[in-house]
Formats: structure tokens, sequence, C-alpha cells
């Protein structure tokens, strides 16, 4: 009798072990890409996976019980358990939710014309800024502090004095072109004039051939009108500079000039 017992018990626990296993699967895209973490969850026993990076699953579930797929920005998806798909490995496919992109219609199309483009989509808040400040600074009267010989700068004497000779610039042009970029900064020559960064000392250069800068060399010393010359300069020549017209130095007898560190004589680009 004892005997018969425990066959009966170990034939129940036998039958209840086979009737509920581990299925095994692989969660996929629409486009067969494997998708990692996947939420999987059995609605029969409340178990829980995540899938891995290669999308492959493991769940305690049985014949009968329903497994339900979930994904942010994709369809869920369920199957169900039958006697076919708990033997074996099996793919489930999740379609990604289809979104509406909202239509922006331009109206204005860009003629290439930097001056005629930039007035149709109006100046950048930086240019704004410089334009605000420039103005406050031109209209504002400068203080003795100001107006005072700063150190380095070259004073006169008073009374008759003597001849020293020609007195030599305190800066030459690639002192003034490279003022001029860390005034503006490479952002304003790529972004507002669209030159490669390449193209910038070049650049300067070119629009130097044909402006004013005397003073600007002799003292050593940009100002705000300056600064806002070189501005207005340099987005009316990009076009020219562009089309590879030449910026004539002959016409305002402007040559670029160069100082010799040794002789102190000024040399000449033609």
């Amino acid at each position: 009798m004892k005997t018969t017992l425990f066959f009966v018990f170990l034939f129940l626990i036998q039958t209840k072990t086979a009737a509920q296993e581990y299925v095994f699967g692989k969660v996929l895209s629409e486009d067969q890409r494997e998708l990692k973490g996947v939420s999987i969850i059995n609605i029969s026993n409340q178990q829980t996976a995540i899938s891995d990076d290669d999308g492959n699953f493991m769940i305690f579930a049985k014949v009968g019980d329903e497994i339900r797929f979930t994904k942010e920005r994709y369809n869920r998806n369920s199957v169900k358990i039958n006697a076919t798909n708990i033997s074996k490995s099996f793919l489930i496919r999740l379609e990604i939710i289809p979104y509406d992109i909202e239509e922006v219609e331009i109206k204005y199309k860009i003629t290439g014309d930097v001056n005629k483009d930039a007035n149709h989509f109006g100046k950048s808040e930086k240019i704004l800024k410089f334009d605000d400040d420039m103005a406050k600074y031109i209209r504002k009267k400068s203080s003795p502090e100001v107006m005072a010989p700063q150190k380095g700068d070259f004073v006169q004497t008073v009374g008759p004095g003597f001849s020293v000779g020609k007195i030599s610039s305190q800066w030459d042009d690639i002192d003034l072109s490279r003022d001029f970029r860390e005034f503006f900064t490479d952002e304003f020559f790529v972004n507002e004039l669209k030159l490669k960064v390449a193209e910038i000392p070049t650049f300067i250069f070119y629009v130097l051939r044909n402006f004013e800068r005397k003073n600007i060399t002799k003292y050593g010393v940009c100002s705000g009108s300056d600064y806002a010359r070189f501005r207005e300069e340099a987005f009316r020549k990009i076009v020219d500079y562009k089309k590879n017209i030449p910026n004539d130095s002959k016409k305002n007898g402007n040559k670029l000039q160069l100082k010799d560190k040794n002789t102190q004589n000024g040399l000449w680009w033609n």
C-alpha cells in the first residue's frame, strides 16, 4: 500500500513539472532588428522578464498562458503558449508606431546674396548686441582717463625738441588682421559670412587692401568705429571675394604693410 502511494505521488510531481516550463524566444522589429529592453509579462501568472541586448528572452509559462510583449514607441504583441511553441524557441515581431511630422512650409528661397538673405532673415542676436553696444560706445564721451596715454603709447614731447627720424608704426597688417579675428571670433566669419576657417586670414587681408588703417597701425589701437567699418566692409566684399574678383589695391593707393622687425622699415606687399 505504501509503495503504491509513493508511485502515485511521484507521478503527480512529474506531471506538474512537465506542465509548467520556461519558454524561450527572440524579439525582432519589423525590419529584422533585435530589440533589447522589451518588457515581457505572463498575463496568467504575472511572471515578468526583459529581453537582453540580442533580443533574447526566457520566462516561466505553461500551455494555455498568454505572454504579452511591450516596448515604448512599438505596438504591443501577445502570444498564446501551445504545445508547439513551449517545446522550442520562437520569434516575436513588434511594429513601430508611426507618427506624423508637422509640415513646414518654406516661403523664402535663399539667393546666395549674403546682404539680401541677411536682410530677410534679420540679424543674429550676437550682431544685434554688437550694434547696440557700438551705438552706445559712439554716443559716450571719452573720459580723461581713457584719453590719457597708455603704457606703450607714443607721446609727442613738448617744446622745440629735435628730430629722431621717422616714427615706426606700432602695428603692421598681420597685427591688425589678428586683432580683427580675435575681436569678431571665427564664429562671425563662418556663420555670418559663410567662410571656411582656412579662408579667414586670406579674406581679412583681402578686405585690408582697400581699408583705411593708417592711424590704426600707427598707434596700434582699433576703435569701435574701426571695428564697425571693417564689419561693413566685410559684408560688402564677401560676394566679390567668393567670385574671385580682385580687390585692386592701386585704386585707393593702399598696400598691405608689414614691419621688418630688425630694421623697422616698412615692407610692402604689391
